[in-house]
């Protein structure tokens, strides 16, 4: 289900109720965000969840209802009343049956269900087709079974699985495909209930080689929510197979970013491009990708050495091109190409070409480039002009640059020039010029505007950021219960908080700044059952900080990366650095992405740069070894060779002819 499909029944002209159930774990895991830096895997959910109004059920019948259906003729009703073991909801589903099912099941009838179980915790509700099943449940029987297995294993199995149980609900439920056919299964989904019980057994457990191999059968969409689940645990061969049968959608931005990523890691930055460019060239007018996948593609384009096409690129006024041309060129140090671009007026070129002068000592001459483009479009250029100003310690002249950009209407200059009038003294002033942008809710300008107004030792200066506060400025709010916990005025702060809508986490910092971890640390707990979330890695701290390694170690070994980071670094300390590895390694293995970065920082830190480099760069092998290489699929097209060709002629657009471009010297005026 899209967000988009839910939102257009919500908006209809005739009244539309939809109706779902989902289980707490699951409410739970979709609603929560990761941690910054981290991948986002259940955006599609959250987006779909927050849109609901929420009913909890309780797992029992109160009194009343038990009573209410005590006297029901429903047999069903009846049997499951019967049940100690069971909630009402749970054995309805046919719970303690299901269990035994499973416990009576021979290897291969749970091999069925484990796939199914995975593909779930991984990310894929949808069904799973037969061909995933039979390619994939090898990987979970022995060798003993699997020479045992008869031509008729994955039929026996998948019947067992599939026999309806109570005459509503199986461990595996057959699901038609969307052509209106009869009587044929387009895949299988996992008993909600199996789900829920038996899904945080395989929490910690290897993922089969066989299962990511199958897994490249799934739909496009399924293949890039598996392969996001490969990259986080290190294995990077099986995350880009995945990812280029997600790439067959070329609607799908996020698997070609991070195919892309994976060729830049292993220096194929000519395959990255050529991944890049149709999600690109599909989306043209979509200002987000251009801000994400055109940044790649560029940057990608220039490391394979096509300058062509980011020169024509640029012209036609992609500054994502023309930004990594120009860092090209200077990486090159190629002056003189630089300056032909900066006749051309490219001031990405002007901002490179005045940090190499800087370099090497040629300050005036950069000074004198960068005025040149002060009173443009561009915004580089004068941005290094007030640095080097204020090197110079000419702060005044620094102001009057970006006090001039600014009011050309280029407002994201006014950051850096409220910091520049504050050092001055002149806070008030630097306020004055943030309020503009406070009042876009820019929270960028809310919280420099807080770091200025807590620097200014005034005596009104609580009752401005309370005023802050009040008109929903939730760095206010922050700072003002700052100072009012300094004061030991906690419930005051406490409502301060609240005030704003801040939640229970911010609270806990609350408590952390005023020294009282415990405290901290019992909000902290309830919040932080989702594993590498943002509370989990505030509690992490807190644990670490007081000392609470046993408590960190349960939270790792249940998968939670913040955990076992925080518990290898005192574990390090304390000369148990073999330990913290095999800690983190095993985090890893469950899918935690900030673990996988934590094993690379320890190994660093240990002096195994060469390791962390190598893990880093190509991941895992199969048996959980640090890999030498990895093998990733061959780009089926070179489109980038295609498009640089297209560009050839531009090639020399760049190329710098003395007899025909005289040198420019600053004391040149520049056409633009």
């Amino acid at each position: 289900i899209d967000p988009g499909v839910i939102r257009g029944l919500l908006q209809a002209s005739a009244p539309v109720v939809v109706v779902g159930t989902l289980w707490p774990a699951y409410y739970e895991r979709y609603t929560v965000r990761p941690a910054p830096g981290t991948l986002d895997l259940r955006e599609r959910e959250r987006a779909i969840v927050q849109l609901a109004d929420v009913v909890t059920l309780e797992e029992k019948f109160t009194p009343a209802e038990a009573d209410r259906a005590a006297q029901s003729s429903d047999p069903r009703v009846q049997k499951v009343l019967g049940y100690t073991d069971y909630g009402f909801t749970q054995a309805m589903a046919a719970a303690p049956q299901l269990i035994e099912r499973w416990e009576h099941a021979d290897p291969y009838a749970r091999a069925l269900v484990s796939v199914v179980l995975d593909a779930a915790r991984l990310g894929v509700r949808s069904p799973i087709p037969a061909e995933v099943l039979r390619a994939a449940a090898p990987g979970y029987c022995d060798r003993r079974t699997r020479a045992r297995a008869d031509a008729t294993w994955f039929d026996r199995a998948l019947a067992f699985t599939s026999a309806e149980l109570n005459g509503a609900v199986s461990m595996l439920a057959p699901v038609a495909g969307p052509d209106e056919s009869m009587g044929e299964a387009a895949g299988y989904q996992v008993a909600d209930y199996l789900l829920d019980k038996l899904g945080p057994t395989r929490g910690q457990a290897q993922v089969p080689e066989a299962f990511w191999k199958a897994s490249c059968l799934l739909s496009p969409a399924a293949a890039r929510r598996i392969g996001e689940a490969a990259q986080s645990r290190l294995r990077y061969g099986p995350a880009a197979r995945l990812y280029a049968r997600a790439c067959e959608d070329v609607a799908d931005v996020r698997a070609a970013e991070r195919l892309a990523r994976l060729y830049e890691k292993a220096g194929r930055y000519g395959d990255a491009a050529d991944i890049l460019l149709p999600s690109c060239y599909a989306h043209f007018d979509n200002a987000l990708v251009h801000a994400t996948a055109g940044v790649a593609l560029a940057l990608n384009m220039a490391q394979a050495g096509e300058l062509g096409w980011l020169v024509a690129q640029a012209d036609a006024g992609d500054d994502n091109a023309a930004e990594a041309l120009a860092d090209a060129l200077a990486e090159r140090g190629d002056e003189e190409l630089l300056l032909a671009r900066v006749r051309a007026g490219d001031d990405h070129a002007g901002d490179r070409l005045a940090r190499m002068w800087r370099g090497t000592g040629c300050v005036a001459e950069a000074i004198e480039l960068l005025r040149s483009f002060v009173g443009t479009e561009a915004m580089s250029a004068p941005s290094q002009l007030a640095e080097i100003l204020v090197e110079q310690d000419r702060p005044a002249e620094a102001i009057e640059v970006l006090t001039q950009v600014a009011a050309a209407g280029h407002e994201i200059v006014n950051y850096r020039l409220a910091e520049l009038l504050a050092d001055a003294g002149r806070a008030a002033d630097a306020l004055l010029g943030l309020e503009g942008l406070m009042l876009q809710d820019d929270p960028s300008a809310q919280m420099l505007w807080v770091d200025i107004l807590a620097g200014t030792d005034s005596e009104g200066t609580q009752a401005l950021l309370r005023e802050a506060a009040g008109q929903g400025n939730a760095d206010a709010a922050r700072e003002l219960a700052r100072l009012l916990a300094q004061d030991h005025r906690l419930d005051e702060a406490a409502e301060v908080l609240r005030m704003v809508g801040l939640t229970q986490s911010q609270q806990a910092e609350l408590m952390q700044m005023t020294g009282r971890l415990d405290e901290a640390i019992e909000i902290l707990r309830p919040l932080a059952r989702i594993r590498d979330s943002y509370d989990s890695e505030k509690l992490a701290g807190l644990l670490a900080e007081a000392g609470a390694r046993s408590e960190l170690a349960a939270r790792a070994e249940a998968g939670d990366g913040y955990a076992a980071v925080a518990l290898a670094r005192l574990w390090t300390a304390e000369g148990r650095a073999a330990d913290a590895t095999a800690l983190l390694r095993a985090t890893t293995a469950s899918g935690s992405a900030i673990a996988a970065n934590g094993w690379i920082e320890h190994l660093t830190s240990l002096g195994s740069a060469e390791d962390a480099g190598r893990l880093r760069r190509y991941g895992l092998t199969a048996d959980g070894r640090i890999a030498t290489t990895v093998t990733l699929p061959e780009t089926r097209l070179k489109r980038r060779t295609v498009a640089a060709r297209k560009y050839a002629s531009q090639d020399a657009a760049i190329r710098y002819d003395p007899s025909t471009r005289p040198f420019w010297s600053p004391s040149d005026p520049l056409s633009f």
